[in-house]
């Protein structure tokens, strides 16, 4: 049997078995179960990456991403990942960086001047395409007297 006390996804077909115990603690307690079927296999949207600021910085920038999850079943997104290589990440790999709320999210001052490349993903696992945001205005000529 399987006992939950958060928001979990579950794989299809998963049965789940929740149990109340009488307020009067007697020991007294009701079971019932409930098979999952509606499941979130949607991917996360993204519909907007860019540089933060847009305007001339001297040092690294940030980067604006903004997403969703929709869709008919939905789980939120719960996470970030950005990379100077268009090479899908799963949900398991590292480097991803959690998240709540509905954004829009920003990432650290720590993007150079270059493409990077972007990517969401929701609470049951599901990667967004990605998107592209070119990094660029970072002044690194030192000013002349």
């Amino acid at each position: 049997m399987e006992f939950f006390k958060k928001s979990k996804c579950f794989t299809e077909g998963t049965t789940v078995y929740a149990r109340q115990y009488d307020s009067d603690k007697q020991g007294q307690s009701f079971e019932a179960s409930l098979t999952i079927n509606n499941i979130d296999k949607a991917k996360p949207t993204i519909s907007a990456v860019v540089q933060d600021p847009t305007t001339w910085k001297n040092g690294n920038k940030r980067i604006k991403i903004t997403a969703s999850d929709t869709g008919t079943v939905t789980s939120a997104i719960n996470g970030w990942m950005v990379k100077d290589s268009n090479t899908a990440p799963s949900a398991t790999d590292s480097g991803w960086t959690s998240i709540e709320g509905s954004g829009p999210w920003y990432t650290g001052y720590s993007y150079s001047a270059k493409t990077w490349y972007v990517w969401v993903k929701d609470a049951c696992g599901n990667v967004s395409a990605s998107k592209s945001c070119v990094v660029d205005k970072i002044e690194t000529t030192n000013p002349t007297i």
